[in-house]
């Protein structure tokens, strides 16, 4: 095999966000139609670029880890790359040399993130291109999660790992994230092979049916915000008040359930009350933490959503970047049209049910 591709598609997080982080409570996360692509190839040495990054070279995997190491923008695609190493060394693999490019859809012309999971989408993609790459069997896709996951994790040890699952295995997730505290002894007690295949404790995945729920409308607001900066304040200030963040857990755990449940009964009026839900839990631990996940301009156009007979809240960390409202269908087209007028940007982002695509050909149709 000269050339494997790997696609992953990017993540729209809807419900339970802050609150997934922590062990035990749940949030809900969609894959979307917007993809990461990784491609490796035959080459004489070790290579890899990203996007418009010029391409890195060296005579060994282990040295392109170090050269990647030496670039702080690339530190995800050294842990990726070392996690692997590791990998294929435990299982007695001995990896091809090959050039890696990876491109995305998930940045703007500016090249600024829209914040829809482009680390966790490229995680996945490099993982499972190049456990294809060198393995003598297809990757299962438990095995690209886990070790996608357990790069990411390294690199990002607050994040939730939602977005790397949304990446794998497609559609609509009801996701509670792994013990981090055990996840973080185990990378270093466990041979990778062994920790892959056994269970992970408080991990659980579930895939949801999502035909039932109204189509969401997306927004980007321009601006780009720090995922790691705002999860350590909002860390700072568990450790401080932890009766304020576990009302807070409450809340948005109620919230999600009654999304779901919502969604099961396909009852419309319950399904926005929920988003309001989560959206006021979200809004009253933002005020206590001082963190502004709301900014002015995501308030003034998930507003308009309400005024106009829906529900919208901030989708991720907040700060920026997206925002997702669900409308009536009248009222669907007026409420872009104010949010283009506003300096948003509406984003065609379809769900995504397939997950991570493997492929030795140049398209994926």
């Amino acid at each position: 095999m000269m050339c494997v591709r790997a696609r992953a598609p990017g993540k729209l997080m809807l419900m339970g966000e802050y609150a997934v982080t922590e062990p035990g409570h749940v949030g809900l996360v969609a894959a979307v139609d917007r993809y990461l692509y990784c491609q490796v190839t035959s080459g004489n040495t070790f290579s890899a670029s990203f996007g418009t990054t010029s391409r890195v070279e060296a005579d060994g995997w282990g040295r392109l880890v170090d050269r990647l190491t030496e670039d702080p923008d690339l530190k995800l695609a050294s842990r990726v790359l070392a996690l692997l190493d590791r990998y294929f060394w435990e299982l007695h693999c001995a990896p091809r040399p090959f050039q890696l490019a990876t491109t995305s859809e998930l940045r703007a012309p500016s090249g600024e993130k829209y914040g829809l999971g482009s680390s966790a989408a490229a995680t996945a993609a490099m993982v499972a291109a190049l456990l294809q790459w060198t393995l003598p069997r297809s990757p299962r896709p438990q095995e690209i999660f886990k070790l996608a996951s357990l790069a990411h994790f390294s690199a990002q040890p607050r994040g939730s790992l939602a977005d790397v699952a949304a990446s794998v295995f497609g559609g609509l997730l009801h996701y509670q994230r792994v013990d981090p505290e055990w996840l973080y002894q185990a990378m270093s007690s466990h041979a990778l092979p062994e920790l892959i295949a056994r269970p992970w404790p408080g991990l659980a995945v579930q895939t949801l049916d999502a035909w039932r729920a109204p189509l969401w409308l997306v927004g980007w607001t321009g601006r780009a915000a720090s995922t790691p900066a705002l999860l350590g304040h909002a860390a700072q200030f568990r450790a401080r008040h932890p009766d304020v963040f576990n009302r807070f857990l409450s809340q948005s755990d109620a919230a999600v359930a009654a999304f779901i449940q919502a969604l099961h009964t396909d009852d419309g009026p319950q399904f926005m009350a929920a988003v309001r839900k989560n959206r006021q839990a979200l809004a009253e631990f933002s005020d206590r933490a001082q963190l502004q996940i709301e900014t002015p301009m995501m308030t003034k156009a998930l507003e308009m959503a309400e005024q106009w007979g829906g529900a919208g809240k901030s989708s991720g960390a907040g700060g920026g970047d997206i925002i997702v409202a669900w409308m009536p269908e009248s009222q669907r087209s007026r409420l872009g049209q104010a949010w283009n007028r506003q300096g948003i940007e509406l984003l065609a982002v379809n769900l995504d049910t397939v997950g991570v695509v493997l492929s030795d050909a140049d398209d994926f149709e």
